[in-house]
C-alpha cells in the first residue's frame, strides 16, 4: 500500500521541487531561529552601548553633583570663599542635566523594566534643583543631592545590566560597587567637614559617620569579591598611597575625639539640671525615695560611661587623672546617701543635712572642661583635602573600569554584529547555492527526462525527426543515447512501413476493384485511388464519414447489421449493396472483407474490396 498516493501522481518536476523544498525549508527554519537569536544579541549589544552612553552621562552628572554637594556643604559651614566656585559648579551640573534630557528623549530601542518611570522621576528631581539652590543660598541644608545621586546610581546599574554578556555584566557590577564606595566616601567627607566646622559632636552625627564608613567597607568587600584580579590589584595599589595613610590616621583621630566628646557630653548632661546632682539635692530636701532611685540609676550610667572612656585607645595620663576626679566626685555623692538617711531618721533639719553632705562640684566640672580641651582640635580644611585626595584615587580606578566597560561593550557590539551579518550572509549563500544546484539538477535530471517524455509524446503524434542532445556521461546521458537509438530504429521502421504502404497503395491502384482497410472496430482507414475516383470525394471525408454516406438508403440497414456481426464474431464479411457514383447514380457492388489476426489471435485489421457487379445484375434481371 502506497503512502500519500497523491504524491505518486505528481509530475516529476513537482516531486523534485518537494524533495528540494522540504530540506531547504528545514534549513531555513533552523537558520532563521539562529539568526533571530543573533539579531537579538546584536540588538541587546546595541542597546547596551546606547545605555552605556547614557550611563556615562549620568556618571559624570553624579560626579558633578557630588562636587556641588561638597561645595554647598562648605558654603553652609561658613566658607564664603567657595561661593564663586559653587556657581561655576552649578553651571556644569546644569549642562549635564540638559545633555541627559536630550539623551532620554531618544532612549535605546529595548524594553527595560521600570526605566521610563525611573527616568521621569529623575527628571522631576532635576526640576527641583533651582529651588534647592535657593534654599542653600539662604542657609538651609538639604538632602536633595544625596537623594538624586542615589537614584542616578541605581539607574546606572539597571542600564548596565542590560547586556547579556557575562563579562560586561561583571565589569558593570564592579563599576557600580566603586560608584557607591565613592558616594559614601563623599558623604563621609561632607558629614565630617560639617562636624569639624561646627565643632558639635552629637550621637546622630556619629551614627551617620559610622553608617557611611560601614557602607564603604561593605562596597569595598563586594568589589574585592566580584572584581577580576587586575581590578583588585589596581584598587589595592591606589589605597596603598601615602595620602591614604594620612587619611586613615586623621579619620581615626576624629572618630576617637567624637567618641570622647559624646562621652563628655553625656557626663555633662548627668551633672547638669535633671542629672545626678539635681536628684541628690532633691533627695536631701524632700527625702523622696524616687529621687534616690534616679540618682542611683544615673550614677550607674555615669560609671559605665567613664569606664567606656577609659577603654578608648590612646588615653593619656592627664585624661585618666581627670576621669578619676569626676568619678571620685560622683562616689562622694553616693557615699553621702547613708548619711542623709541617718540624719533624716534622727530628725535633723534640712539645713544641717545639707551642710553635712555638701560636695564641691568644681573639681569635676573643671575636669570635664579640661578633657574637652585634651580631645584636641582638627582642621576642617585639612580633612577636606585628605578626603578629596582619597576620592580622586577612587575616581581614577572608576575611570579605568569605565574605559574597560566601554571598550568591552563596543567590542561586544562589533562581535555580535559581525556574527549576525556573517550568519545571515552564509544563510543567503547556502540558500542561493541550493537554489542554483536545484536548477542545475532540474535542467540536468528533470529537463532531460521531461525532454524524453516530450519526444515520446511527439512520437505518439508521428513526429520522429528529432533527437535528444546528449550531455555528460551519466545515467541521464545513457538514457538519452538509448532513446536516440530507439528513435533511429523507429524512424527506420517507419520508413520501411511507409515504403511498404507506398507499394501497397501502388498495387491496390492497379487492381480493378475498390480496395479498402478498416480498424478492428470497423472504421475505414484506407481506400485506394479507384475508390476515390468512383466516389469523387476526398479521402479525408470518406475516412471520416465511412460507408453510410455512399450506401443506398435501402441497403444501409442490412449492410450495417451484417458488418456489425462480422466485427463481433470475426467472421468474413460478404454482401451486395449499391454504392453511389460521383454522378449521383447507384451501382451494385460485391463487397467482401476478411480479418487479419495478430500473434494473440486478435483482429488487427480488416481488408476489403468492392467489385462492381452492375452488369451482372442487369443480365440477371433480363
Amino acid at each position: 500500500m502506497r503512502l500519500f498516493p497523491a504524491f505518486h501522481n505528481l509530475r516529476i518536476l513537482s516531486k523534485l521541487r518537494l524533495y528540494l523544498a522540504i530540506p531547504l525549508l528545514g534549513l531555513l527554519f533552523f537558520a532563521a531561529s539562529e539568526l533571530t537569536d543573533d539579531y537579538q544579541r546584536w540588538s541587546n549589544a546595541t542597546a547596551s552601548r546606547g545605555f552605556l552612553t547614557m550611563g556615562t552621562t549620568l556618571s559624570s552628572l553624579a560626579r558633578q553633583l557630588q562636587q556641588e554637594r561638597g561645595l554647598s556643604t562648605k558654603f553652609l559651614a561658613g566658607d564664603n570663599h567657595v561661593a564663586n566656585q559653587l556657581q561655576q559648579q552649578r553651571i556644569k551640573v546644569d549642562r549635564l542635566i540638559d545633555r541627559f534630557r536630550r539623551e532620554i528623549s531618544h532612549p535605546p530601542h529595548v524594553h527595560l523594566q521600570d526605566f521610563p518611570r525611573e527616568s521621569e522621576r529623575l527628571v522631576s528631581l532635576f526640576n527641583k534643583i533651582a529651588s534647592v539652590r535657593e534654599d542653600i543660598d539662604s542657609g538651609q541644608s538639604s538632602i536633595y543631592f544625596s537623594e538624586v545621586i542615589d537614584h542616578i546610581l541605581e539607574m546606572i546599574l539597571q542600564m548596565q545590566l542590560v547586556s547579556a554578556n557575562l563579562d560586561i555584566a561583571q565589569i558593570a557590577r564592579c563599576y557600580n560597587a566603586l560608584q557607591w564606595l565613592k558616594e559614601n566616601a563623599a558623604l563621609e567627607q561632607s558629614a565630617l567637614y560639617k562636624l569639624l566646622a561646627g565643632k558639635n559632636f552629637t550621637a546622630l552625627i556619629y551614627s551617620d559617620l559610622n553608617a557611611h564608613i560601614a557602607a564603604q567597607d561593605a562596597y569595598l568587600n563586594k568589589f574585592l569579591k566580584i572584581a577580576p584580579a587586575a581590578y583588585r590589584d589596581l584598587l589595592q595599589n591606589r589605597l596603598n598611597a601615602s595620602v591614604i595613610g594620612d587619611f586613615m590616621d586623621f579619620r581615626g583621630a576624629i572618630l576617637h575625639k567624637a567618641e570622647k566628646s559624646l562621652a563628655l557630653n553625656e557626663l555633662q548632661i548627668m551633672i547638669g539640671y535633671g542629672g545626678l546632682i539635681h536628684h541628690f539635692k532633691n533627695y536631701v530636701i524632700r527625702g523622696d525615695l524616687h529621687y534616690l532611685k534616679r540618682f542611683k540609676r544615673i550614677h550607674s550610667e555615669a560609671h559605665n560611661i567613664i569606664a567606656k572612656y577609659r577603654s578608648l585607645p590612646n588615653i593619656t595620663a592627664k585624661e585618666k587623672h581627670n576621669l578619676d576626679v569626676i568619678e571620685n566626685t560622683f562616689a562622694t555623692y553616693a557615699n553621702h546617701l547613708s548619711t542623709i538617711q541617718r540624719m533624716r531618721e534622727e530628725g535633723q533639719p534640712i539645713t544641717a543635712i545639707d551642710a553635712r553632705v555638701r560636695v564641691d562640684d568644681n573639681p569635676a566640672l573643671n575636669a570635664i572642661n579640661e578633657l574637652s580641651l585634651l580631645t584636641g582640635q582638627f582642621d576642617a580644611q585639612q580633612w577636606w583635602k585628605l578626603a578629596a585626595a582619597r576620592i580622586d584615587l577612587l575616581e581614577s580606578v572608576i575611570a579605568t573600569v569605565e574605559t574597560e566597560l566601554r571598550q568591552q561593550t563596543e567590542r561586544n557590539q562589533l562581535l555580535t554584529a559581525s556574527k549576525f551579518i556573517g550568519n545571515f550572509t552564509l544563510t543567503l549563500s547556502i540558500f542561493f547555492v541550493t537554489v542554483l544546484l536545484g536548477k542545475r539538477l532540474k535542467r540536468r535530471l528533470v529537463g532531460e527526462i521531461v525532454g524524453i517524455a516530450e519526444k515520446m509524446h511527439e512520437i505518439a503524434n508521428n513526429h520522429h525527426d528529432q533527437t535528444l542532445i546528449v550531455e555528460g556521461s551519466d545515467e541521464i546521458s545513457d538514457m538519452a543515447e538509448a532513446f536516440n537509438h530507439l528513435l533511429a530504429n523507429l524512424r527506420e521502421t517507419n520508413q520501411k512501413l511507409r515504403r511498404s504502404e507506398a507499394r501497397y497503395r501502388l498495387i491496390s491502384s492497379l487492381l480493378p476493384q475498390q480496395i479498402w482497410t478498416a480498424t478492428p472496430d470497423g472504421n475505414v482507414d484506407f481506400v485506394n485511388q479507384r475508390a476515390l475516383d468512383y466516389f469523387g470525394l476526398p479521402e479525408e471525408q470518406i475516412l471520416k464519414e465511412g460507408w453510410p454516406r455512399v450506401i443506398h438508403p435501402d441497403d444501409l440497414a442490412q449492410t450495417l447489421e451484417l458488418w456489425s456481426h462480422s466485427l463481433q464474431t470475426g467472421a468474413e464479411f460478404e454482401t451486395e449493396f449499391r454504392l453511389k457514383h460521383h454522378n449521383g447514380s447507384y451501382r451494385w457492388h460485391l463487397v467482401r472483407a476478411i480479418p487479419q489476426h495478430d500473434e494473440n489471435d486478435s483482429i488487427s485489421k480488416w481488408f476489403g474490396s468492392n467489385t462492381d457487379i452492375s452488369e451482372r445484375k442487369r443480365s440477371e434481371e433480363h
